[in-house]
């Protein structure tokens, strides 16, 4: 497999980067956490009290849980995604003051 970076020319814009990690954690704060509550919410009136039959409402109660599951990990995982461009960022970063002390002293 060739080496990907072959001519690549690697460039960090740390505000641009701490910029997005910023928006992808407030979109989960200010956005996605809201609005599955609201719908939470719903459902569990409409599954409670407006829709109450014998056999479906159990069912769709597991469903609606095991769906919730889901939707929680999505979500968790946007604030994941937002902290790995951080480490990302930090580690070029480092990498690169690491590789400049060595140039410079020879350690």
């Amino acid at each position: 497999m060739p080496n990907r970076l072959n001519g690549a020319n690697i460039h960090v814009d740390s505000a641009e980067v701490e910029a997005t990690a910023s928006q992808l954690n407030a979109s989960m704060v200010d956005m996605l956490n809201p609005v599955r509550d609201r719908c939470n919410a719903a459902v569990t009136e409409m599954l409670n009290g407006h829709m109450r039959l014998p056999a479906s409402t159990p069912a769709l109660n597991d469903k609606y849980a095991e769906f919730t599951t889901l939707l929680n990990s999505l979500i968790e995982n946007v604030g994941t995604f937002a902290l790995q461009f951080r480490q990302m960022k930090d580690n070029l970063l480092e990498q690169d003051e690491r590789s400049a002390d060595f140039i410079r002293n020879g350690q």
